[in-house]
């Protein structure tokens, strides 16, 4: 883990910072030897001409330069040689899947994201329903589901959970333009799309830049605790501040206040 932390960028900084004396590397080192190919290969005088250039470990150029390379085949610093947790942020060392399953849990948050608005966004206009307990419901499901989904211990139940965090939160996605379609008039309503398209596309975009550096420094889970620690506070400024907003709903619930006070079942919305 400390390999992966001293390559980051936030790694590179601190060596800055520290004049190298932090995250070094294995040559900066007191007790670092010199590979025994190169220690021959700098105490020669002379190429011995029985060598193979371009198959020997230094290789050696016609003029008598040494061309660094790895130190064996096996060494630790080449990228093809970094472990598969390393590799693929943890789930394939620490579950023994395979590469390509190693890729399932995010294809199917991908696909659930897809899945849920076929489900949440006709469920949200139906009046009786709107589309507050919609969000309120599917977001508060979705906190929750994102805690165990950050501690998991079996591949088959990272699977189960990253699908219903995709369908869960995926009315955030089919839901936001109606919210705001019903908010905004026809002037409006395209500069409330753009901020919330811009939002939209930010996530995704910002979401492996900030969560990267977790994963380098600490393990893949924390990319998902993340997730918990960003959403628990909309969560609650959800609850707290969203207000129904679908006017088919609102005047549904308004007809049946005055049908109450009136006891005339004559007004309906």
């Amino acid at each position: 883990m400390d390999e992966t932390l001293r390559d980051s960028p936030i790694g590179q900084l601190t060596r800055f910072l520290s004049n190298n004396k932090l995250l070094q590397y294995p040559e900066e080192r007191a007790d670092f030897v010199l590979p025994e190919a190169y220690t021959q290969a700098l105490d020669s005088e002379k190429k011995d001409s029985s060598i193979d250039i371009s198959r020997s470990r230094p290789n050696l150029t016609a003029d008598g330069h040494i061309l660094v390379d790895w130190y064996a085949a096996k060494d630790p610093a080449n990228p093809q040689n970094w472990s598969t947790g390393r590799q693929n942020f943890g789930v394939q060392e620490q579950f023994g899947v395979s590469t390509e399953n190693s890729f399932l849990p995010l294809a199917l948050y991908v696909l659930a994201y897809g899945v849920g608005p076929l489900i949440w966004a006709p469920l949200s206009e139906i009046p009786i329903i709107g589309r507050n307990p919609i969000y309120a419901v599917t977001f508060s499901l979705f906190v929750l589901i994102s805690i165990p989904t950050s501690t998991v211990k079996n591949f088959g139940g990272l699977l189960v959970l990253r699908f219903l965090q995709g369908f869960l939160g995926s009315p955030c996605l089919a839901n936001g333009a109606a919210t705001l379609g019903d908010m905004f008039n026809f002037f409006k309503l395209p500069y409330g799309v753009a901020l919330w398209t811009t939002a939209a596309y930010c996530g995704p975009a910002l979401g492996p830049l900030i969560s990267g550096f977790a994963v380098m420094a600490k393990n893949w889970q924390w990319s998902l605790w993340e997730i918990v620690w960003m959403s628990g506070p909309v969560l609650v400024l959800m609850l707290l501040c969203l207000p129904e907003t679908s006017t088919p709903t609102i005047l549904l619930h308004r007809a049946r206040r005055l049908r109450k006070i009136t006891g005339d079942d004559r007004l309906l919305s």
